[in-house]
């Protein structure tokens, strides 16, 4: 996530650098980031660079975990994300919007879901970062406001509940993963498609400059007023399973991560979801 976000910001300060006249050339780190933690080096200069029409949408995109429209988006707006996946070397976009498919992809994901509701690392990861209120995040700039997730009262309060482990890994054993992963991925049930971009590998350079190509490509359907939310269930599964294989998880869970992964791989046949980094 974070190199990702290492490459949203890179792309917001090229865009940004335009409306104030700016060029700017993005020196990548072509060594070990992940050793180094220097991603690139920006050149500004003065220059008659064309301002950007992203720009605009720089203050206007934002996560939105409401329930979206399920009405079709016009062909235009594939076009137009289209055209700007194009502009990074490598990267590929691919649309699911049949209804059938939307189905089979939220089924996929409801069994990587279990997985990773039942998994106690996973699980102290996100509670770490939850601050309980605004105020709270606001003093000490870390994590997220609870409110964030959308969950609504019901979710707050079962968010609060099951903070402890033991709770949470006892609730699980009567099938409360399953009702919690269901709940999460519903919005697949209520949008007009799930879109997935993917880089040749998964070298930290090429999830940077995903990073770039997700931001641009987001921030034109903010440009067009579409609500956007990240669903990264699939990616994190794939990812862990290509550098680790399945060892970091619970061997219960094996199976159904293999049959999540392989289902959400059918949905996408023109892609090598083993091997190409998914965004």
């Amino acid at each position: 996530a974070a190199l990702l976000s290492s490459g949203a910001v890179l792309e917001n300060i090229k865009i940004a650098a335009s409306a104030f006249g700016l060029s700017c050339d993005i020196n990548f780190n072509e060594g070990n980031i992940l050793e180094s933690f220097e991603v690139a080096t920006l050149n500004l200069k003065k220059s008659d660079v064309k301002r950007d029409a992203l720009f605009r949408s720089i203050w206007d995109r934002c996560t939105n975990r409401k329930q979206y429209s399920r009405k079709k988006l016009e062909p235009f707006v594939f076009e137009e994300i289209n055209k700007i996946a194009k502009e990074f070397p490598g990267v590929n976009l691919h649309i699911v919007e049949d209804r059938d498919k939307l189905k089979e992809l939220k089924s996929a994901l409801v069994k990587l879901g279990i997985a990773r509701t039942e998994n106690p690392l996973v699980h102290e990861f996100l509670n770490h970062h939850i601050r309980y209120t605004f105020p709270i995040a606001q003093k000490e700039k870390t994590g997220f406001p609870l409110d964030n997730l959308e969950a609504g009262a019901a979710g707050n309060f079962m968010l609060k509940a099951t903070k402890n482990w033991k709770v949470m890994n006892f609730l699980c054993k009567f099938g409360f993963a399953k009702i919690v992963s269901t709940k999460v991925e519903e919005g697949i049930d209520n949008c007009g498609a799930c879109i997935l971009l993917t880089v040749p590998n998964n070298s930290a350079l090429n999830y940077v400059k995903g990073g770039q190509a997700i931001e641009r490509v987001w921030l034109k359907l903010s440009e067009m007023g579409i609500s956007t939310q990240p669903m990264t269930t699939v990616n994190f599964f794939q990812l862990r399973q290509q550098l680790e294989g399945l060892n970091s998880f619970d061997s219960k869970h094996h199976q159904l991560i293999k049959d999540g992964l392989a289902d959400a791989a059918k949905i996408f046949p023109n892609e090598d979801m083993q091997n190409r980094g998914q965004i």
